[in-house]
């Protein structure tokens, strides 16, 4: 899509307008309905180079502390940081850009931004290892939330293709058994959703494929490019075996970095039940899923790659660096 915002405060060049994901960071989470200000916004972050997910995320949490009284307006640097106020987030992107004023803090994400206001912040920072949450509620779909825990680089939606899968986009059960459709706040059959499809997804970002491309692109068709690229004559499960070789490669760099099984957990805002909608009640059982995806993923109980895995995928030096050092 193509947008100019013509005059007022929000004035844009023409240039490409803001996704789904920036739409609801900084409209819906932030309550605010000018979409001339998401706009302006979108334009911000892709000038200075900043992730629309975590940045409006962490400015919808310093909002939130702000009406707790967690921020004050000193804190703020002048800012009234109240909920809707687009005008304020505009005049604060430049200031995470420039980590200047209370800019300096938020350019930090939204975990290490609230440790700087009290413990209690820190209820407000809904994120995984680090990494905020993108706009797809875990509560609607169990197997989203497993895949937010056991991503790599923590809560992400393109580390994995259960977005696809357990909503219905696509089905592939010539790549793995598979359900045509999902109950999303169930968590029967899961866990082994979310192996596969990360195990799949992980291999398109390796090749460069676009995940929402290779919703609609049949295996076949990847594996027969690759293929004929590379001069291999790979099946579906040698395609597959490389994405489970790649995910268990970042996990034990991961590890190496300190990760472990305590990491693998989704914050308290989203074990906290919706009280109406399609998924009122419900919360991912998360230690059941948990479990359960560990064994399938072969991952010991303090969340290391096992050692007869590590030698299965041919990791033996990984395998040496985590048990031997």
């Amino acid at each position: 899509r193509v947008v100019r915002v013509e005059g007022g405060m929000f004035a844009t060049e023409e240039g490409a307008g803001p996704e789904y994901e920036t739409c609801c960071t900084f409209g819906t989470m932030i309550l605010n309905p000018d979409l001339g200000g998401v706009i302006k916004a979108n334009e911000l972050c892709n000038r200075y180079g900043m992730d629309t997910i975590s940045c409006g995320a962490t400015i919808a949490m310093a909002m939130e502390l702000y009406e707790k009284g967690l921020i004050d307006g000193q804190a703020a640097g002048g800012l009234d940081l109240g909920w809707g106020r687009i005008e304020e987030v505009i005049k604060l992107l430049p200031m995470i850009a420039n980590r200047t004023g209370i800019g300096n803090i938020l350019a930090e994400g939204s975990i290490k931004a609230a440790g700087h206001f009290g413990e209690s912040a820190s209820e407000s920072a809904v994120q995984v290892k680090g990494l905020e949450l993108p706009m797809h509620d875990p509560r609607g779909f169990r197997g989203m939330g497993l895949a937010y825990m056991m991503s790599n680089r923590g809560a992400c939606h393109l580390q994995h293709m259960v977005m696809a899968t357990e909503q219905g986009m696509a089905s592939w059960p010539q790549l793995f058994d598979m359900e045509e459709s999902y109950i999303g706040p169930a968590s029967e059959g899961k866990a082994r959703l979310v192996f596969n499809s990360e195990n799949y997804g992980v291999l398109a970002n390796s090749l460069c494929i676009c995940h929402y491309v290779a919703y609609v692109l049949p295996p076949e068709l990847i594996r027969d490019a690759l293929n004929a690229v590379t001069g291999l004559n790979m099946s579906f499960a040698d395609l597959l075996k490389c994405g489970m070789r790649e995910w268990t490669m970042k996990r034990g760099i991961n590890n190496l970095l300190g990760v472990r099984a305590a990491d693998d957990v989704l914050p308290k805002r989203v074990l906290t039940p919706l009280a109406e909608g399609a998924a009122a009640g419900s919360i991912p059982d998360m230690n059941a899923l948990k479990s359960e995806y560990y064994a399938i993923r072969g991952l010991t109980e303090d969340g290391l790659p096992g050692r007869d895995l590590l030698m299965e995928l041919g990791l033996e030096g990984l395998s040496r660096r985590l048990y031997e050092s």
